[in-house]
């Protein structure tokens, strides 16, 4: 029965189950070189507990459908990532709301905007 250490990479996607990423170090047969290959489980999470980011141990137990064999023994590390989108998506909206008021103040101030000439890049092509 083995045991893995991954990355939570979806949730809330599908009912009760999630997709972990496990990394696995192995030499390279020829070049004698250590690289880590990533493998996506899908993994039984019946407590719907699971974010993106989230270290968590899996184990392998019954399977409950084709491609879900492994179930969330326990959450290792819990992460920061939702907090941090949630501040990064208030941070854009004040941006953009900042921006349009701006560009809003702009038009207000010329009735009629308009483009400036295109200056030619070319003297042969210049009339």
């Amino acid at each position: 029965m083995p045991i893995h250490r991954g990355v939570v990479v979806s949730a809330g996607l599908m009912a009760k189950t999630v997709k972990v990423r496990v990394a696995t170090r192995v030499m390279h047969p020829i070049v004698r070189k250590v690289i880590t290959k990533h493998t996506s489980f899908l993994v039984h999470d019946e407590e719907q507990t699971g974010q993106i980011g989230d270290i968590v141990e899996i184990a392998e137990g019954e399977q409950r459908s084709t491609k879900k064999k492994f179930t969330i023994t326990k959450k290792i590390h819990e992460a920061k990532l939702p907090a941090l989108l949630a501040q990064a998506a208030a941070d854009l909206a004040q941006q953009t709301k900042q921006a349009k008021q701006a560009e809003q103040a702009e038009q207000a101030g010329q009735a009629n905007p308009t483009k400036p000439a295109r200056k030619a890049k070319h003297a042969k092509h210049a009339k």
